[in-house]
C-alpha cells in the first residue's frame, strides 16, 4: 500500500509529469540537487545539531553551529549541485545560508522556550482510520511549551515570506498535527510554527477540529485524483517557473526538446528538424498576426467611410464590401447587481424557460408581446440596455457577366 507524503502530493499538484517520474517511473538518470535545496538541506542540518546539544541539557555556542555549517558545505558541495540564477554564484547561497543561522541563532539563544521532544521526527497519519489513506513526514522540531501546548517547529530557507492567511491554509504542519494527535490519542492544544530564515521572522497557525477534518476529506480526494491519474497512465506536464529546478528536465516531455538544442552547436541547432518546425510555425503565426491587425484597421476605415458617405456597400476591383450596422438588446453584466435583479424577475414571472434562460435576443422579443404583465414588462425594460453592433461582408465581383438585364 502506498505511503504518501506532503512532498508527494505537492508533486503531483505542481506537475504530474515530475510526479509520474520521480514516484513511479523512477528513470535511470543522473540526479541532481539545486543550489536552494543543498543550502536549505545545510542549515536543516545544523539547526538539528544545535537542538542537539539543546536535548543534552548545553547551551551550544555560535562557533559550533558555525563550523558544522561550514564543514557540511566543503564536504558535500559537489558537481551534482546546479545554480539556475546565474547571477550568483555557491559562495553567495553559502553567505545567505550562514546569515540564516546566525540570525536565528541571536533571536532564540539560549534556547530554553520549552522543552524539546524529537528532533526529525517521523511521524504517520492515518485520513480515515482504514489504513487506506496513510501519510508519512518528518517534523523538524517538536516541542512542548511551557503551558503544555505542543509546538510543531518547520524551518524555512525560501526567498518569499508568505501571508497569515498562507499558512492558515498550509497543508503539511496541520496534517503532522493530525498525526502527532493520533499517536498520543489525546487533545492537547497543538501550534504550528514556521521559522523564516531569510526573513528572520516567524509565523504561527492553529488548526480547529473542524478544519482538520475538512482537511482529511480535501487531502483524501487528492490522492484519490493521483491514483486515478495512475489508472489511465495520463501525468502530462504542467509548465511553471518551477521547471527550471526541476532534476527531469532532460526526459520531459515540455522540456526535453529544450534541453537537447541546449548542447548543439550552431550547425547542429540550425539543422535540427524540431527547431525548423519550430520557425516555420512562429513564422507562419506571426504572418496572421500582422494580417489581423491590418484586417481590423481596413475594417475601421470601412466603418467610417460608409458612415461619412451613408453607404451600406463598397464595390472594389474584385469584391464588394457590405456594412451592416443594428442594434441589439444587451443584458447587464452577470457581476452587475441589476442582472440579479433582472434574473429574480424573469424567475418570478414563471417564463424563465421560454426566453430560454435570458437569452437576450429571445427575451428582448418577448417584451414585445404580451407574455409579461405590463408593471414586469416596464421593469425589465428598464433593466435592458442596447448596444451597437457592426458587421462586415465580402462578396467576390463576377468578371464574367452572367446576367442579361430585365426583361424589356
Amino acid at each position: 500500500m502506498t505511503l504518501y507524503s506532503h512532498s508527494r502530493l505537492s508533486s503531483y499538484e505542481q506537475c504530474p509529469r515530475k510526479y509520474a517520474f520521480r514516484y513511479i517511473e523512477k528513470p535511470d538518470i543522473e540526479r541532481r540537487t539545486s543550489i536552494e535545496a543543498f543550502m536549505g538541506k545545510a542549515v536543516h542540518d545544523a539547526l538539528e545539531s544545535l537542538y542537539q546539544s539543546v536535548l543534552m541539557e548545553r547551551t551550544p555556542k555560535w562557533e559550533e553551529v558555525r563550523d558544522f555549517y561550514e564543514r557540511y558545505w566543503d564536504k558535500n558541495l559537489g558537481d551534482d549541485v546546479f545554480i539556475v540564477r546565474p547571477e550568483f554564484t555557491a559562495q553567495d547561497y553559502r553567505n545567505v545560508g550562514r546569515r540564516c543561522l546566525q540570525d536565528y541563532f541571536v533571536r532564540n539563544y539560549p534556547f530554553s522556550d520549552g522543552r524539546v521532544l524529537a528532533l526529525e521526527d517521523r511521524v504517520l497519519i492515518d485520513l480515515d482510520g482504514s489504513g487506506a489513506y496513510r501519510l508519512q513526514g518528518f517534523i523538524d522540531r517538536l516541542a512542548e511549551a511551557e503551558d503544555g501546548t505542543i509546538e510543531i517547529h518547520d524551518y524555512k530557507t525560501s526567498r518569499s515570506l508568505p501571508t497569515q492567511d498562507d499558512v492558515d491554509r498550509e497543508r503539511q504542519l496541520a496534517l503532522y498535527q493530525i498525526g502527532i494527535q493520533q499517536r498520543w490519542r489525546e487533545e492537547r492544544p497543538v501550534r504550528l510554527i514556521w521559522h523564516y530564515l531569510r526573513a528572520n521572522r516567524t509565523l504561527t497557525s492553529t488548526r480547529t477540529r473542524e478544519a482538520l477534518e475538512a482537511l482529511k476529506d480535501d487531502t483524501r480526494r487528492l490522492i484519490d485524483t493521483a491514483v486515478a491519474a495512475a489508472d489511465r497512465n495520463d501525468f502530462p506536464p504542467q509548465e511553471s517557473t518551477l521547471c527550471s529546478w526541476c532534476e527531469f528536465q532532460s526526459i520531459c516531455p515540455a522540456k526535453r526538446h529544450q534541453f537537447a538544442t541546449a548542447a548543439m552547436t550552431p550547425e547542429e541547432f540550425a539543422a535540427d528538424d524540431g527547431v525548423r518546425i519550430a520557425d516555420d510555425y512562429a513564422s507562419a503565426k506571426q504572418r496572421v498576426d500582422v494580417a489581423t491587425t491590418e484586417l481590423e484597421a481596413a475594417k475601421q476605415m470601412v466603418l467610417k467611410f460608409a458612415a461619412a458617405e451613408n453607404l451600406t456597400r463598397l464595390t472594389g476591383h474584385h469584391a464588394s464590401v457590405s456594412v451592416n450596422i443594428r442594434r441589439e438588446p444587451k443584458l447587464p453584466d452577470k457581476k452587475n447587481p441589476e442582472r440579479v435583479e433582472l434574473e429574480q424577475l424573469v424567475r418570478d414571472s414563471g417564463l424563465w424557460d421560454q426566453v430560454s434562460d435570458l437569452e437576450r435576443r429571445k427575451l428582448a422579443k418577448a417584451l414585445q408581446t404580451d407574455m409579461f404583465d405590463s408593471t414586469t414588462k416596464a421593469r425589465l425594460s428598464g433593466l435592458i440596455g442596447e448596444s451597437v453592433v457592426s458587421t462586415i461582408h465580402l462578396k467576390r465581383i463576377e468578371t464574367e457577366e452572367t446576367d442579361d438585364g430585365p426583361d424589356v
